[in-house]
């Protein structure tokens, strides 16, 4: 990828290529920056995820409680029943 993209993903990335006999559930997904055999879809989440998807979990947990606390506040008649 141009300019090392995959470097700056805040989630993991693979490719597949299908060839006429493989099916999408076989191993034929190749993370990206990752050195090693290519895998089953299933097998992705044993790949390390960068410290970025991690932050940005926190961070949009974050957001959806104080959003979630503005609209009680703003809806009490809602949320009081």
């Amino acid at each position: 990828m141009p300019g090392g993209l995959w470097q700056e993903a805040t989630v993991p990335v693979a490719t597949a290529a299908l060839g006429p006999t493989q099916r999408p559930h076989e191993a034929i997904w190749a993370p990206i920056g990752y050195d090693g055999c290519r895998m089953r879809l299933a097998e992705l989440a044993g790949v390390p995820h960068p410290p970025e998807s991690y932050r940005r979990i926190e961070e949009t947990q974050d957001h959806r409680r104080r959003m979630d606390e503005q609209r009680r506040r703003d809806y009490p008649d809602l949320y009081d029943k």
